[in-house]
């Protein structure tokens, strides 16, 4: 049995949601509509109780300033084949953060699966992580690059804080000079 419902909350926010035996479910379009008071909505598609869209973002979000986050979901887990599975832009159109994950876990083959920029469109972090694990191969999973021009890099494997050959955690000011180092071997600190 097909059916819609429409609450109206006191803090003058609205959500609309369309349900199909007991289920959230929609075929043509968002199962779930929420508007906040303060401009703000939020899209959600589901499909048998489960958030869930085949051809676009599961949910979308359409914040007050303009900004935009877009998320894939496929079987209630955040999933992403071609692409990622998160991103968040701001009100100029530009991306602000990507996430990559993969039945629900942040993962990616090909290159961080986080990715944080700044608004000249620089990247500010990336994190590395392979099935839901902080991980990477050839280099740091983590690196920050900050305003004062400063780099901050650590090194994982399978989640844990790990490096055979060198440190496994380093900071460098802007011009490249050490500041800390400190070594580790699966999670523990030498």
């Amino acid at each position: 049995m097909k059916e819609y419902r429409r609450i109206e909350n006191e803090d003058g926010s609205i959500v609309e949601t369309y349900w199909r035996d007991g289920e959230k479910h929609r075929e043509d379009g968002p199962a779930e509509i929420e508007r906040w008071a303060d401009g703000t909505v939020i899209e959600s598609y589901w499909q048998n109780g489960e958030r869930h869209r085949e051809d676009g973002p599961a949910m979308i979000d359409r914040w007050t300033d303009g900004g935009v986050s877009e998320s894939y979901f496929q079987n209630n887990n955040l999933h992403r084949e071609d692409g990622p599975a998160m991103i968040d832009r701001r009100a100029d159109g530009c991306v602000s953060a990507e996430r990559y994950s993969r039945d629900g876990k942040l993962h990616r083959e090909d290159g961080p699966a986080h990715i944080m920029y700044r608004t000249d469109g620089s990247v500010m972090r990336e994190r590395y992580w392979r099935d839901g694990k902080k991980h990477r191969e050839d280099g740091p999973a983590e690196i920050e690059r900050r305003a004062d021009g400063s780099v901050s890099e650590s090194y994982w494997h399978d989640g844990k804080k790990h490096r055979e050959n060198g440190p496994a955690e380093i900071v460098r000011s802007a011009d490249g000079t050490v500041i800390r180092e400190s070594y580790w071997r699966n999670g523990a600190a030498m």
